[in-house]
């Protein structure tokens, strides 16, 4: 049996994210360390009570509850055998039964638009290109109940993963991973359309300015205005300990029972290893 170190070389990346709604403003920093196979995501203002580490090299997240000691382990969808996800979707049948036997019916829609621009900025960020990207998305609720829209402009800088994996040892750009969400209500259907070539690599800083309007049923219009940024603050090589990497001494390990929402993410990660391999 192969003898598991007990250091690993690697990068820590801290950021800051800033959020602005008119009701306030709210900020948190947030560490995530990378080594090689293997990454490890937490927020530390305010102190976190949850983290989250992925091992690529075992083909497993795990989400450690820290606050309840307890932790989970989920199947990397994007490396797991077609044997562990037909296994791991057929362990949450008990906890779906519930909102599978429900017949629901989309009768709105929800239109997303999301518009990708590169710009000719290049400049370098921690000793690597940065390529600057001006994001457009707009969210149209279907008109029936009345308006109800919302539209954000993001201003970003990407660093190219293959300068910061030749500068910094122990990043692995297979460890940053970009999320599109939208929130639905239970009849709508979303219909996405993305325009243009996605910005890809490590986001060193990016400002969002969003406005939604909403018309309620008594016919007032309200109007929200919010903005939002993330940036890093610093990134640094360091060595850690393996076992920063596992799921702490003493934490009681707890099944997952997966739902229509993990299924959404493994139907993501098919699609997305598709388009990557066409």
């Amino acid at each position: 049996m192969a003898l598991i170190a007990s250091s690993l070389r690697g990068i820590r990346v801290v950021s800051q994210r800033s959020h602005s709604p008119s009701t306030g403003k709210t900020a948190i920093i947030f560490h995530q360390l990378f080594a090689t196979d293997r990454s490890r995501s937490e927020c530390v203002q305010p102190i976190s009570d949850a983290l989250e580490i992925e091992r690529r090299d075992s083909r497993r997240r795990i989400r450690v509850l820290v606050a309840h000691r307890k932790y989970q382990v989920i199947p990397l969808f994007d490396l797991a055998t077609e044997e562990e996800k037909a296994r791991f979707l057929h362990s949450g049948r008990h906890w779906r039964k519930r909102y599978d036997n429900e017949k629901r019916v989309a009768s709105r829609e929800l239109k997303i638009s999301v518009v990708y621009q590169p710009t000719d900025e290049e400049p370098l960020m921690f000793g690597c290109i940065a390529r600057r990207w001006t994001v457009r998305r707009r969210d149209e609720h279907d008109p029936l109940y009345g308006a109800n829209w919302t539209e954000a402009i993001t201003d970003a800088w990407y660093l190219d993963s293959r300068d910061v994996a030749a500068r910094f040892k122990g990043f692995s750009a297979d460890l940053v991973h970009h999320a599109f969400c939208y929130a639905k209500g239970g009849d709508e259907h979303a219909i996405i359309e993305h325009v243009g070539a996605q910005p890809s690599g490590l986001c060193a800083w990016s400002e969002t300015k969003s406005f939604g309007c909403t018309a309620l049923p008594d016919g007032e219009i309200r109007e929200s205005t919010a903005n939002s940024s993330c940036r890093i603050v610093s990134i640094t090589e360091e060595s850690f300990p393996a076992s920063l990497f596992e799921p702490p001494t003493g934490f009681h390990k707890i099944p997952v029972y997966p739902n229509w929402f993990t299924r959404a993410r493994l139907d993501f990660a098919r699609v997305l290893k598709r388009s990557v391999r066409s």
